[in-house]
C-alpha cells in the first residue's frame, strides 16, 4: 500500500479496507527499529488481565520480534504471518 512511507501511515488504510475503524488503532509512529518498537508499544499500552494481544509480524521474523517484546515485558501470543517457501513443494 505504501509507497516509501512506515508502517503507522500505511496500517490505517489497510485496517479500513478490512472493516476497522480507526476508534481501534493505537499506532505508534517514532519507531525505527523492531527493538524501539517494543519498547514504544509497551510504553503507549497497559494490557488488561485476563486480555490477549497478538504479535503479528512475518514468519520469518517472528523470533526475534518475540523475544523483544518479551524483553520488555510484553506479553503476546505469536501469529506469524507471510510465510516463505521454495515455491518447489506442493500439497498432495
Amino acid at each position: 500500500i505504501g509507497d516509501g512511507e512506515g508502517d503507522a501511515e500505511t496500517a490505517p488504510r489497510l485496517f479500513a479496507a478490512l472493516g476497522v475503524t480507526a476508534d481501534r488503532l493505537i499506532l505508534e509512529k517514532k519507531s525505527r527499529n523492531t527493538d524501539e518498537n517494543a519498547a514504544f508499544t509497551r510504553g503507549l499500552v497497559t494490557p488488561k488481565p485476563g486480555e490477549t494481544w497478538l504479535l503479528v509480524t512475518s514468519a520469518f521474523h517472528m523470533p526475534r520480534a518475540k523475544a523483544l517484546f518479551d524483553k520488555v515485558g510484553f506479553a503476546t501470543v505469536p501469529w506469524p504471518v507471510d510465510y516463505r517457501t521454495s515455491g518447489k513443494e506442493g500439497i498432495g
